[in-house]
């Protein structure tokens, strides 16, 4: 095996992002030679193609390539069809790495057979005050969910992991990415990783940082779109990948079904009632932990509010196109929420 690894970084309107990504790469503890950096765009208008040509100009080993479909797993997949290393990583456009990633990760592939795949500590963060709140709540538990890498600090095996390095060899074992999920395709590949008997392991030796959505609304729509797609990855694969992921949805038909129930007895309004002023209260609790101010608290609340109900709804969504109707995906749900 070449010690070389490829760097996938699928991209469409990150003008304000790209150029940081790339420099923390190539700024990175791991030789500069053995760095490869392949940027699948999306059709970007708003600038990222120029300032990738500037780039260029800088780093001989930046590759950048038309993506037509403008796709995530597209992208992933022009990654591996025009990767030279032996080591294949992907990386969002709004991803910054620390200098020892590459190097750390690599370190537990070639030290562990059965460890395919590696990556590190996620953290979420912003540079405005809203992102900065929104950050907070992507990055708590509460928010993300138990056992999510987002709300994880300590080394361990997971099912998934924020900027994955992976051994390319697992590709050509187990076929490529998704290219019918535009969303959760990493998550449904690294299910094919588990349940094929390898491991995925997350290193608190090195960090990785997404700049999250400073927007509430399209923090929902983000988190619709995860939940909507889980369900076409759970339908594929006849089972239920995580049991975190169904939590949100059950919550929301409690809601429904008790406030229905309430035609019958008006016990069970009671109960609907009492369960959303739990739910608020231990919402508001946490958030007021989070937060330095009213204003922030307030910002995190609704973080909550969209992260939970957002794939709550979209999970819902997801079982009435694909299990009871039996549908293919709505072409809304393939535009992907900037």
């Amino acid at each position: 095996m070449n010690d070389i690894v490829t760097i996938l970084i699928p991209c469409r309107n990150e003008v304000n992002f790209i150029e940081k990504t790339i420099d923390d790469i190539f700024l990175s503890d791991y030789p500069e030679d053995k760095i490869e950096v392949i940027v699948a765009d999306g059709g970007s208008n708003d600038g990222t193609l120029e300032k990738l040509a500037e780039i260029k100009k800088r780093y001989k080993n930046v590759i950048v390539i038309n993506n037509e479909k403008k796709i995530t797993p597209v992208a992933f997949n022009i990654g591996l069809a025009n990767a030279s290393g032996d080591y294949f990583m992907t990386l969002g456009a709004r991803q910054i790495m620390d200098k020892n990633y590459i190097k750390e990760c690599l370190a537990v592939l070639l030290n562990n057979d059965n460890i395919v795949c590696c990556g590190g500590i996620s953290k979420t963060i912003n540079v405005n005050e809203k992102g900065k709140n929104i950050a907070k709540a992507m990055s708590s538990r509460f928010g993300v969910g138990l056992g999510n890498f987002r709300a994880l600090s300590k080394p361990q095996y997971v099912d998934t992991v924020g900027a994955p390095l992976y051994k390319k060899w697992i590709f050509e074992k187990l076929g490529w990415f998704d290219e019918d999920l535009v969303r959760n395709q990493d998550d449904e590949f690294n299910y094919r990783v588990i349940k094929a008997g390898y491991k995925i392991f997350m290193t608190d030796k090195a960090d990785v940082y997404y700049i999250s959505r400073d927007n509430h609304l399209n923090l929902f729509k983000q988190y619709f779109q995860y939940g909507y797609w889980k369900v076409f990855v759970n339908k594929k694969h006849k089972n239920i990948t995580t049991l975190r992921q169904i939590v949100p949805a059950l919550f929301i038909v409690l809601i429904i079904v008790a406030c229905l129930l309430a035609f019958v007895n008006t016990l069970f309004l009671f109960c609907a009632i009492s369960l959303m002023l739990f739910y608020f209260l231990v919402m508001a609790i946490i958030s007021a932990k989070m937060s330095n101010g009213i204003n922030s608290m307030r910002q995190i609340l609704l973080a909550f509010f969209c992260l939970h109900f957002g794939y709550g709804f979209g999970y819902l969504k997801g079982i009435y196109d694909f299990l009871i109707f039996n549908k293919a995906p709505a072409l809304n749900a393939k535009k992907l929420t900037r």
